[in-house]
């Protein structure tokens, strides 16, 4: 649905480039037209007061600082175990983890926890101030606010190196450190707690980051500069071309397995058997693995894919017959006579797809050839 509705739009914003390869790559997302533009924040962004917030809170020692839902989706309970991690590996550390936010996780009773539930936006660009650091290790991000917040404050900022986005940032910025593991999580703290000048230039980095590309001044001119670009009458052949690439794809072998797999749980979801969905996923999983699909089988010692996909709807046509009621044998007969049928189909496009592919590697050769003849 989505890869479908963003092919058909005029043009697509992306907050950042891995969130463009994500559509490329995983949707498959066929539209030449597309920008990486990102989220906009005040020029002079309001100014955090770290003394402010230690006599509101009575917080006095270094701190750590998430500020977010609290939910596992955010990795919240990472956060806490590689912070608890941390003290067991220095015991004589003072430093806090505090929470600010609201949400499913219950946080453990230590003294070294706090949270401050949601706070309004003085005080947690106050909070963003006074941190050593902000802590944001959530895997699932297409931009993430709460960086670019913590770096208007001239602070530096610790995520999952999982995260194409967040690690994208850090990397770009230079404004903070991505971690793959406690190990380099503690190696981080420590590198700030024991050297602030260091935290002092990786904030000023991600204020320089943040300042030069997402601004409203120069958002908005990006804007509206691709939006001018994405309105521009386009030509026939333009039009038609980028139909045509779409009309294309339809016939590949992953979008045929696709519509397949939506058809076959439309009847599932209908039937309710979901028996029947997985049984359907694991034979479509043994063809993306056996390049071996012919349709017949001449009693060879390692059956094809293709015949034990006929054995299987064999074995389901009779299983079938004894467990449904008789009310059902008709519907349940024409189902799997569709699915049969559909995966002779599908076998045979993706021979056809195989046979191409090699085609076309044979004349990448010959093409190689001609030139060093040259």
């Amino acid at each position: 649905i989505f890869r479908e509705m963003l092919e058909e739009a005029r043009g697509i914003f992306f907050n950042t480039p891995a969130e463009e390869q994500l559509a490329r790559k995983k949707l498959q997302v066929a539209n030449p037209f597309t920008a990486v533009l990102g989220y906009g924040f005040p020029d002079q962004p309001l100014h955090g007061d770290p003394d402010r917030f230690r006599k509101r809170t009575g917080i006095d020692t270094p701190f750590l600082l998430y500020s977010g839902r609290l939910e596992t989706a955010k990795n919240v309970p990472l956060l806490i175990e590689w912070f608890v991690a941390y003290k067991q590996a220095r015991p004589e550390s003072n430093l806090t983890l505090v929470l600010t936010g609201k949400g499913e996780i219950s946080l453990p009773a230590r003294t070294d926890i706090v949270c401050l539930g949601v706070i309004d936006w003085q005080d947690l660009n106050d909070a963003y101030s006074a941190s050593v650091a902000l802590c944001q290790l959530s895997l699932n991000e297409s931009f993430s606010i709460v960086m670019m917040e913590a770096w208007q404050q001239r602070r530096p900022v610790i995520v999952h190196a999982d995260c194409a986005v967040t690690r994208e940032h850090v990397e770009r910025s230079g404004g903070g450190y991505a971690c793959h593991d406690a190990a380099s999580f503690i190696t981080a703290i420590d590198t700030l707690l024991e050297h602030p000048e260091v935290a002092t230039m990786l904030g000023e980095r991600g204020y320089t980051y943040v300042q030069n590309h997402f601004t409203w001044s120069i958002l908005i001119d990006n804007f509206v500069n691709t939006l001018r670009m994405f309105l521009q009458p386009r030509s026939m052949i333009t039009t038609f071309a980028q139909r045509g690439i779409r009309r294309a794809l339809n016939f590949t072998y992953d979008r045929f397995e696709s519509h397949l797999i939506s058809l076959i749980q439309k009847m599932c979801e209908q039937y309710g058997d979901w028996k029947l969905l997985e049984e359907v996923h694991s034979k479509l999983s043994a063809l993306r693995q056996d390049y071996t699909l012919s349709g017949d089988y001449n009693g060879d010692r390692n059956p094809t894919v293709g015949h034990s996909l006929r054995e299987w709807l064999k074995w389901l046509r009779s299983e079938t017959k004894v467990s449904s009621p008789i009310d059902r044998q008709q519907t349940s007969d024409v189902t799997i006579q569709l699915i049969e049928e559909l995966f002779n189909l599908l076998i045979q496009t993706r021979n056809n797809y195989r046979r191409l592919e090699r085609e076309q590697a044979r004349l990448h050769d010959r093409l190689l050839n001609i030139q060093n003849d040259r």
